[in-house]
């Protein structure tokens, strides 16, 4: 019984795949070369006439206006490159595209200021045998990237930060090809395709937008200045417009993005035109004024800018590229699957608009207690975008006085002389405890009926035969949970196509799911560069086969690790970090990234039937 195998997993344990030995993630060094990797040579030597180098923080060297150089840039464009002029057998200079060389003075900065090659424009190139990084010595000292993303050039010994991956980019000088710019040496034609699996399309293009909202800092700020350039210049933020300014590669497929069925609207008869000039359109939407007084437009008391689902996915994007939907009923929306959702749901499976099921999950946290008498009668029975509207905050968020309604209006009423700290001090702790009792509510119907939903969208998918999308927290009563609702609807040892997406429980668990059920495939994703997750999801990645793996971004959340092991401020995940996600697979499975690529492009077209 599946039970049994997930109940015989312990608490720990390792290598519970066909590898036998099991993962340790000290063995699974950057510096190990895969099977079929050629010994590297050293880059800047070999004849190369341009090139960029990537830093330790997965940032590329930038020449500044001020002609300073930092490790700033996530892209490779013309400030990014330099022209190498060889110095002697081991020794070059380096121009950078205003024609000026890199000079190190005495205090060892390092300036795009020479008018000519000199002795402080040479540089001598270290190349690591192990890994095909390089060190560049100058005659002060070995070139740095600091933390704060400063290049200097006074070190005496090579650690990390004195480190980079050269990239060449000799067929990409505009000199050469003008007019364009050929595609990077690992976005040739003959480049592994790769398709996200499993993101939030609408969620990504309003991320920076919702991150400006919130936080008050410089990347908050940025974002806020692209929103509004974007809205003075009448442009409607689209995916294609998104991954255009972000550089996708042309083997960039496409992805999966889902939506949560409770908190949009879709036709009975299935019907999904979108022209400007339809009556009536398939997203329930308001309008609102802006702050700086643009229209926003918003859904169910979530603001999603003028995204939704209907124009998302019949947005003009390339041949090649193409994003298909999953609906279903997440668990932390069981509460609101009212008759009309699962009506929604039916209408999108039978039109062909669905393509999946999902992200369908279940939560075996504990029943928070019933409500009082008074406290019942006034909030029990709320949906979420009730409580957003009552108080300015989802059940999952925290309450926040400032977004409240009531004290807005009071604000409003009272004028611009009015002090918020009176209006607190009277009544925001009784708002707080009706919050907190609203919150209560919803979460014990959530739990309640969590179970009953899931199991409700596993027969759904049986009866159309569309793959299932499952997320399940790290817990093993949920996986328990799940593995009886799998076996209760399917059977056991059931072909039916399945994504374990976003998992982060016991190694020992997923390999009793993939030997439980033939056509689960579990996804990677961010995580796996986390150093707090490496070592479990190491073990699940060490083990698990490679025709039974997808690549996901889970974005906007999760977002890779960069080489401090921390994500930076602001930063989200999109589709293009599967790539990031692929060199870490690649990396504890001692593969090479294209082999990595290729596998999860076919199983992906596999589980979802794709014909890319």
């Amino acid at each position: 019984m599946v039970r049994r195998r997930l109940g015989d997993a312990g608490p720990g344990g390792r290598g519970a795949g066909r590898s036998g030995g099991g993962y340790d993630e000290a063995q699974a060094q950057p510096g190990a070369v895969p099977r079929g990797e050629r010994k590297p040579t050293n880059p800047l030597t070999a004849g190369q006439v341009h090139v960029a180098f990537k830093c330790h923080n997965g940032k590329h060297i930038k020449v500044e206006s001020n002609e300073e150089l930092r490790a700033s840039s996530s892209v490779i464009k013309e400030p990014e490159k330099f022209e190498v002029e060889r110095y002697d057998s081991e020794s070059i200079y380096l121009k950078s595209h205003t024609g000026k060389y890199l000079t190190v003075d005495k205090n060892g900065d390092v300036h795009a200021s020479g008018a000519s090659g000199s002795d402080g424009s040479v540089f001598q190139v270290l190349l690591q045998k192990e890994n095909g990084l390089v060190a560049l010595r100058s005659h002060c000292g070995f070139v740095a990237a600091e933390a704060n993303g400063r290049i200097r050039a006074n070190r005496s010994l090579i650690g990390s930060w004195e480190l980079f991956q050269v990239k060449d980019r000799s067929r990409r000088n505009r000199s050469e090809h003008p007019g364009h710019e050929l595609p990077e040496p690992d976005e040739q034609d003959d480049a592994p395709a790769f398709f996200d699996a499993f993101c939030q399309v609408e969620g990504i293009l309003t991320a920076e937008e919702r991150y400006a909202k919130t936080h008050h800092d410089r990347t908050a700020v940025l974002f806020d200045k692209r929103a509004r350039s974007r809205r003075r210049d009448r442009v409607e933020w689209s995916f294609k417009h998104f991954y255009v300014e972000k550089e996708y590669p042309p083997c960039f497929r496409g992805c999966l993005s889902a939506w949560d069925i409770t908190r949009v609207e879709i036709d009975t008869d299935g019907e999904t035109d979108t022209k400007a000039e339809d009556s009536e359109d398939a997203v329930r939407t308001r309008t609102r004024s802006g702050s700086d007084g643009s229209e926003v437009v918003s859904f169910d008391g979530l603001e999603a800018g003028r995204c939704h689902w209907k124009k998302i996915l019949h947005e003009d994007l390339t041949d090649a590229v193409r994003i298909i939907a999953a609906f279903g009923v997440p668990a932390v929306s069981a509460a609101d699957a009212d008759e009309a959702a699962w009506q929604r749901l039916l209408a999108a499976c039978s039109s062909g608009l669905c393509k999946a099921i999902g992200p369908i999950g279940v939560d075996c946290s504990p029943l928070p207690p019933t409500l009082d008498a008074v406290f019942a009668e006034r909030f029990a029975g709320l949906s979420a975008g009730s409580i957003r509207l009552k108080f300015g905050a989802l059940p999952g968020e925290a309450y926040d006085v400032d977004k409240d309604p009531v004290f807005l209006a009071w604000k409003r009423a009272a004028g611009p002389s009015a002090r918020g700290e009176d209006w607190v001090l009277q009544h925001a702790d009784s708002r707080l405890a009706e919050f907190e009792a609203a919150r209560s509510d919803y979460e014990r119907r959530r739990l309640s009926e969590q179970v009953s939903t899931a199991k409700k969208q596993l027969e759904m998918a049986r009866e159309y035969g569309l793959p299932l999308i499952l997320q399940l927290p790290a817990q093993d009563d949920a996986e328990r949970c799940m593995a009886e609702l799998l076996v209760t609807v399917f059977g056991e040892a059931s072909q039916h196509p399945i994504l374990l997406s976003g998992f982060n429980g016991r190694p020992k668990c997923a390999a009793a799911f993939l030997r439980s059920f033939p056509g689960m495939m579990v996804g990677f994703n961010g995580l796996l560069t986390h150093s707090k997750h490496k070592q479990s999801l190491g073990e699940v990645a060490f083990d698990v086969p490679l025709d039974r793996f997808v690549l996901e971004s889970l974005g906007p959340q999760y977002p890779p690790a960069d080489s401090a092991g921390g994500s930076s401020r602001g930063s989200y995940s999109h589709p293009a970090h599967v790539l990031v996600v692929a060199e870490e697979l690649a990396r504890v499975k001692q593969r090479l990234p294209r082999d990595i690529l290729r596998a999860a492009f076919s199983n992906t077209s596999k589980l979802f039937n794709l014909s890319i």
